[in-house]
């Protein structure tokens, strides 16, 4: 879990604390870039997160804050969601999709095509997609065959 916003705009640390001064809960928090939010230190020093913890102790003031905004906030929210098995899976499956979109657009030619028309694009795209499979089966093939030629002898 990461740094939340509640329904009324209070800002919780990753364990669940509440700032003592928050500056991005006013009524003009839509215009700020920025917020900054000041924790008591003696919450910030007994917390078991703060090793990793984005609030900081200010210098020439007793209090730990974090200086960041929205957008951040939403960013580490996201990256906290993201961090699981079956987000894992869904980007190896994408990465195998961009990887083939990358061979057909830098190798078939696809990224430049020298035909114009709809019905020529489409053709030629079934083609440059036809002959991506065919060599892949081929290579296919020939892994195979290498793959029982060794286990032969």
């Amino acid at each position: 879990m990461g740094w939340t916003r509640d329904a009324d705009r209070t800002l919780r640390c990753p364990a669940g604390h509440t700032p003592a001064e928050d500056t991005g809960k006013g009524a003009d928090w839509p215009l700020q870039k920025r917020w900054r939010a000041k924790f008591s230190p003696a919450v910030c020093q007994a917390c078991p997160h703060s090793a990793t913890c984005a609030a900081r102790p200010m210098k020439r003031k007793p209090w730990w804050q974090v200086v960041t905004d929205d957008i951040a906030l939403l960013a580490a929210q996201r990256r906290v969601a993201q961090d699981t098995e079956q987000m894992r899976r869904l980007y190896a499956r994408r990465a195998g999709c961009e990887a083939t979109v990358f061979e057909l657009k830098h190798m078939g030619g696809m990224g430049r095509l020298r035909v114009r028309g709809r019905p020529r694009v489409t053709w030629w795209c079934q083609l440059i997609a036809y002959a991506t499979n065919f060599s892949r089966w081929v290579r296919h093939c020939m892994r195979c065959e290498r793959a029982a030629a060794a286990a032969k002898g």
